[in-house]
Parts: C-alpha cells; structure tokens; sequence
C-alpha cells in the first residue's frame, strides 16, 4: 500500500511495479496498491494503511498483501475479518516494524516509510510465505500500434480521471506516447515522475473501473463495491475500448469485456487500474 496524500509526495517505486490500483481513500484522496513480480525496487515509498477494497483486489492475485497498520473500526470496515475469512498472507509493518520497512527520519509520521523489495521478499520466506501465488491469468496480446489511426476504433490520446474532482491534486492525466505504445501519467497538473529516479510514471495499458463509492457511516471511511460489474473502459495501443468490468467473489480475478462481451487482452507489460466512482467524469 502506497499513499498519495499531498504530504507524502513524491512516491517512488511505482514504475518498477507490474500492476497498479488506484482508489479513493478517504476525503477525495486517492491511495495506489502496487503489485510486484518480476522486478525488484530499491526503495518504495511511502507506505501506509489497509483498507477492504485493496484486500478483495490482493485476494485475487493470491498476494502477499504489504500495509502500515488498518482501519479496525466496528463495522463494514473493519479489516481483520475480511484478511481472516480470505486467508491474506500478510506483513503488517505496524506490527512487524523493521521486517517491513523503516521510518525516514527526515520526514514527518505517518508519511514516511519506506521498504523495498528485498526487504518484503525475505520476510515474506521468513513467515513461510513461499511458492507461487495462485491466480487466474488475464489474457495477453500483442502490440497493435496501428490500431490508433484506424476509424475502425474510438481513439483515445489522452484520458482525464478527476475521481470526482477536476481541480484536486488528485486528478490524473494519461497522455498516449506512440514511440513507447504507452501513457505517459500527470496528477495535479504536472508529470507523475518517480522521487529518486526522476523517471515519468508510464503504462502499457491504462483500465478505468467505474464502481459504486459510498460512504460507510464511520468517520470519513468509503466502500467501494469490488464485487459485482459495472461499466470500463480499457486504454491501450492509442485507442480506447468500451464495455465492462466482472469480478464474481471477493477472491475471484477482476475481469474486463467489450462492448460485445469479448475479454479484453491486455498488452505486454505496466497496467494500471483506476478505480474511479461510478458518477466521477471520465474524459478521453
């Protein structure tokens, strides 16, 4: 869990992940669930707390779900009986401390701890937390560059995401790059680059899940409905794809259709999920 709070900018780590949620937190602020396999991060930053939502998303990856702390509130947001009832492999840093990461001393609590993968490797194995995850796979493709100058398709150069909010330092911008076949991503206005690299935020494909946000009725918290469908569309090779998103179970794989009921093959590499509420405006 990586947050995005204004206080705990700039993120890094991000682009080396194979797989990245982003969802509203709290308040409007969003909060990113980054997924990693195949390639290691020197530093991730900054992490921070569990919430339902990103566990039904970890759950069906078969994850190694990574947090600093939970909401534990009585109530439909309560965390421990949903880790419970989905048998989450969890490394919880609130408990765990230094086996999970470590405070950056120049910068204030609770925006500033960092890990890296090797870190959460090793004491993911010290738990017993080894093997292979099991999941259902997505489909996969290759590259279609030409697809963007065909009339064929709904071209899709850019993509506003406000999450409700076009003016908020929150709201994102993916900008199609044709030399890369892939989107370059703004938030607030300016290049999402990464703290140490420097390097732009990209992704290969780009899904935006339109899905019901609703106030909880304790404190600020959300509920987002993970289960169930509801419309997507799904960005990639320049051009944007219409139709839905499905996920059956708490644990089942988040799947994304077309218009005609087809299952989205996604191309090769970055895909990020944005999670969006279902009356937040989507431009592109």
């Amino acid at each position: 869990m990586i947050e995005n709070h204004t206080d705990a900018r700039p993120q890094s780590g991000l682009n080396r992940a194979d797989l990245v949620y982003e969802a509203v937190a709290e308040g409007g602020i969003t909060r990113f669930m980054a997924v990693y396999w195949r390639n290691d991060a020197e530093r991730i930053q900054f992490v921070r707390s569990a919430r339902i939502y990103y566990i039904h998303w970890a759950a069906e990856l078969g994850a190694v779900y990574v947090h600093w702390g939970q909401v534990e509130d009585p109530g439909p947001v309560d965390v421990w009986p949903v880790l419970s009832r989905l048998n989450i492999r969890v490394l919880n840093g609130l408990f765990l401390g230094e086996q999970v990461g470590y405070r950056d001393p120049e910068r204030l609590a609770p925006h500033n701890v960092y890990t890296d993968t090797g870190l959460l490797w090793s004491t993911a194995q010290a738990f017993g937390y080894t093997g292979p995850p099991s999941l259902q796979p997505w489909l996969f493709k290759d590259d279609e560059v030409a697809r963007s100058a065909n009339p064929a398709f709904r071209a899709g150069p850019a993509i506003d995401v406000t999450f409700g909010d076009a003016s908020s330092p929150y709201a994102v911008r993916w900008e199609y790059d044709a030399g890369s076949n892939g989107y370059l991503r703004s938030m607030g206005g300016v290049p999402h680059t990464d703290g140490v690299s420097g390097e732009r935020l990209t992704a290969r494909n780009v899904a935006v899940q339109f899905a019901v946000l609703r106030p909880s009725g304790v404190k600020a918290y959300n509920i987002i409905d993970t289960v169930g469908t509801g419309p997507a569309v799904v960005f990639q090779d320049g051009v944007a794809i219409a139709g839905t998103w499905r996920k059956d179970s708490e644990a089942a794989r988040t799947r994304f259709y077309d218009a005609a009921g087809n299952e989205i093959a996604f191309n090769r590499g970055r895909t990020w999920i944005e999670v969006v509420p279902s009356e937040s405006a989507v431009g592109y």
